[in-house]
């Protein structure tokens, strides 16, 4: 009967070792899904933030496209604006030669 009893304490002992070290699992487990929910978080932050930068580049090229429409205009209208002073000048040399 000793026996038993010796052998009975000693899986009791086991069992609370067991169940201590399982709460200490279940602590570790929390903090993980914790940790977790939190990078999930930080996650959806990033992808906020990314998904703005993305709609100001956007947004940067279009201004940059209009820029770029407004310079070809301007390169024309200079272009218009050079022919027409040459052609006055060849008017003016026609004008001193007489």
């Amino acid at each position: 009967m000793g026996q038993v009893l010796q052998v009975t304490e000693e899986m009791l002992r086991v069992t609370e070792h067991v169940l201590q070290v399982t709460g200490e699992m279940l602590r570790v487990t929390e903090h993980v899904l914790q940790v977790t929910e939190e990078m999930l978080r930080v996650t959806e932050h990033v992808l906020q933030v990314t998904e703005e930068m993305l709609r100001v580049t956007e947004h940067v090229l279009q201004v940059t496209e209009e820029m770029l429409r407004v310079t070809e205009h301007v390169l024309q209208v200079t272009e218009e604006m050079l022919r027409v002073t040459e052609h006055v000048l060849q008017l003016q040399n026609i004008c001193y030669e007489l």
